[in-house]
């Protein structure tokens, strides 16, 4: 089935299933892609004069906008239509506490995390368009679902991304995650958190510092991870836990830097070496595994749901022999720190 097709069919879903109320004017649509005229109609139904009538016009179209997101194909042209920023727009206009403004605060991350997932360019389109500083308040609006779908964006947005995994700790994104793992009342939210400060701590000293240096937070994050977390989880489990280890035994106290240093030069190469890769083209798969999403009734696309192979830490070998090469010793090095 084509690409057009799919988008037909997800349209319809999205449309006649949603219960979109009859007699509202929508703008005119300038565009034949679903999601610009989700967008569109959704635009319109934001300026109608009844608060509630507008809000749940506006959970309708933001619910498709998040379910046209969950297909990969459709990640670069999202982008480019505007609809990262349009969903990070509409959280800016919300009231965070206010219970008729928080389905749609709901929808709205939903959308911005599944349009984030396909690749590179969409993730880091989140940052360019000021969407973490939006973002972070929301991890303390007390509502659980709307915590948890947060606590998942940021795994995603910060996967490969340096910059990305920085701010969210000059901005108190790192803080704020912590506070969600330490909640007693939180559940499935705070297996959320410990997956995101894990993805948060990879190659980031100052974030190892941080979170291993917060009372208890260690402790939660071996609590909700287990023995057996989520293969991408646990390269930075494996850091905290080396990195908490020095810290004890008294040898990181006088620098950070030099806590996080590796045990040898051969992996201190080899863990630069992922990094870059990881950077330059690394590609987000969902880790639903370890969890039940109660509010997400939709389950991930293609890689997203399975779980990856060795062939699968080094996409592109047969293209490019040399990138291939580092990648394939980066991941032998990873295989054995495990």
């Amino acid at each position: 089935m084509g690409a057009d097709s799919d988008d037909d069919e997800v349209l319809a879903v999205g449309f006649d299933n949603f219960d979109v109320l009859d007699g509202l004017e929508f703008a005119p649509v300038s565009s034949e892609r679903p999601w610009v005229v989700a967008m569109d109609r959704c635009r319109a139904a934001a300026a109608l004069p009844q608060r509630a009538l507008a809000r749940q016009q506006q959970v309708c179209f933001m619910k498709v906008l998040a379910e046209l997101g969950g297909h990969r194909c459709h990640g670069d042209e999202m982008r480019e239509a505007g609809v990262i920023d349009y969903a990070i727009d509409t959280v800016r206009g919300l009231d965070l506490h206010d219970p008729l403004d928080r389905p749609l605060l709901l929808w709205s991350c939903r959308a911005i995390r599944k349009v984030s997932c396909p690749n590179r360019l969409n993730r880091r389109r989140v940052r360019a368009a000021g969407g973490l500083p939006v973002l972070i308040p929301v991890l303390d609006c007390g509502e659980e679902p709307v915590v948890l779908e947060c606590c998942h964006l940021f795994k995603n947005v910060c996967y490969g991304h340096g910059v990305a995994r920085n701010e969210m700790r000059e901005l108190g994104g790192v803080n704020a995650l912590m506070r969600v793992l330490l909640t007693e009342r939180f559940g499935n939210a705070t297996w959320r958190a410990a997956v995101a400060l894990c993805g948060l701590c990879w190659a980031t000293p100052l974030n190892l510092e941080l979170i291993t240096s917060t009372p208890g937070v260690m402790e939660a994050i071996e609590l909700r991870l287990g023995d057996k977390p989520p293969w991408k989880t646990a390269v930075g489990l494996k850091a905290l836990r080396r990195h908490l280890a020095l810290r004890t035994a008294g040898q990181g106290g006088a620098s950070v830097s030099g806590s996080a240093r590796p045990s040898s030069r051969r992996e201190a190469a080899n863990l630069a070496e992922l990094a870059r890769a990881e950077d330059d083209e690394g590609q987000e798969e969902d880790e639903e595994e370890g969890e039940t999403d109660d509010d997400d009734g939709d389950d991930e696309q293609g890689a997203e749901e399975q779980q990856p192979s060795p062939a699968d830490h080094c996409p592109g070998a047969d293209k490019q022999p040399a990138l291939a090469s580092a990648r394939m010793s980066s991941c032998s090095a990873e295989n054995a720190w495990r």
